[in-house]
């Protein structure tokens, strides 16, 4: 599969032993139902590697549902991170496009363990591939970059401001009720897409306030 950040291999055999019905090839049982729902009391993101890399090399397949599964659970593990960017690396390589809630998870991964890189880095493919992301996913990972940037300058220059800027500040709100949708964003950031409503809303002569658009409002 491959190796993660922090240096250590995935295996290409895994401890967990195969089961009979994965070496006879009988149809498996219940034996991959069983190892997807193994992958959520998985205590490390090696383990997780693991049981997706044993559901592959069986026969069983490691699909979107197991990997999904599996960046999940890495996301939710302190030493998760790493992992959670390693298997959506491996969905690519092993030619099972990520989707939306996979990158999702991997993305929760990186936002919780901190890693401004990470972070960026899965934007920028996910807005390459084109993937659909939710857009509390969305806000959570820029919120992130932020809080982890030094300064409103520097948070301006990274990717994920620019995309703040001149894309998702302005999904957070609908074209017809003007209903702000900021679920992810953190408190500051909330508040600028809100002031930007308004401000649009001033502009375009839909609300009006004086002296200020802002004055009373919040």
């Amino acid at each position: 599969m491959g190796t993660c950040a922090g240096g250590r291999a995935l295996r290409s055999a895994s401890r967990l032993a195969p089961c009979a019905a994965a070496r006879k090839g009988d149809g498996f049982g219940g034996e991959r139902a069983r190892l997807l729902a193994q992958l959520d009391t998985c205590a490390s993101g090696e383990a997780v590697a693991e049981v997706l890399e044993l559901l592959r090399t069986s026969g069983m397949g490691a699909d979107a549902d197991g990997y999904r599964a599996g960046i999940s659970r890495c996301a939710a593990l302190p030493d998760g991170a790493d992992w959670a960017l390693l298997l959506l690396d491996d969905m690519r390589a092993l030619g099972v496009p990520p989707d939306g809630a996979c990158v999702g998870a991997a993305l929760a991964a990186a936002v919780g363990g901190g890693q401004l890189g990470a972070i960026e880095q899965v934007l920028e493919r996910t807005e390459k591939s084109g993937v659909e992301l939710a857009l509390a996913d969305m806000c959570a990972a820029i919120s992130a970059v932020r809080a982890l940037s030094d300064g409103a300058a520097s948070f301006g220059a990274t990717r994920a401001g620019a995309r703040w800027a001149h894309d998702v500040r302005r999904a957070l709100h609908a074209d017809g009720g003007r209903v702000v949708d900021v679920r992810g964003c953190s408190a500051e950031l909330a508040l600028e897409a809100v002031r930007a409503v308004l401000d649009e809303l001033v502009e375009r002569c839909l609300l009006y306030t004086s002296p200020s658009p802002r004055d009373g409002l919040l």
